[in-house]
C-alpha cells in the first residue's frame, strides 16, 4: 500500500503499519515496550506489532523514546519487555496522514 509523503516520496506500508499509523489520529503518544531489542506495540486487542512499529520508524513517520514512558498508563501487558517508552509522530507522519485524507490509498 502506497502511502504519499512529504516531498512527494512515497512510502510503502503493510495494512497493519497502516493500523497503526492511523491509531495516531486519536492519540497523540502510544505505549511502547522493548522486547528483544525490538520495539513493540501491544494494540487493544493484544496483537503484538513489532514490524509495523519498525516501519513506520524506519520511513521517519514516528519516534520511540525509552526514556520517556506513559504517565499514568498500564504497561502490564508489557510485562515481559525489558524496557518501557512511548512512540508520537514526527512532522512527516503527520503530513503522511494528511496526504491520505486528501489523496487516499492506493492498494
Amino acid at each position: 500500500m502506497s502511502c504519499p509523503a512529504h516531498g512527494g516520496d512515497a512510502v510503502f506500508l503493510t495494512r497493519p503499519a497502516l493500523e497503526l499509523l492511523e491509531l495516531f489520529r486519536t492519540r497523540p503518544f502510544l505505549p511502547l515496550g522493548r522486547s528483544g531489542g525490538k520495539p513493540l506495540f501491544i494494540d487493544d486487542d493484544g496483537a503484538r506489532r513489532v514490524n509495523s512499529v519498525l516501519a513506520l520508524s524506519l520511513n521517519g513517520l514516528i519516534t520511540t523514546d525509552f526514556a520517556s514512558p506513559l504517565s499514568g498508563f498500564d504497561y502490564s501487558p508489557y510485562s515481559e519487555c525489558e524496557e518501557l517508552g512511548s512512540m508520537a509522530l514526527t512532522l512527516r507522519g503527520q503530513e503522511a496522514l494528511d496526504s491520505i485524507d486528501i489523496q487516499g490509498i492506493d492498494e
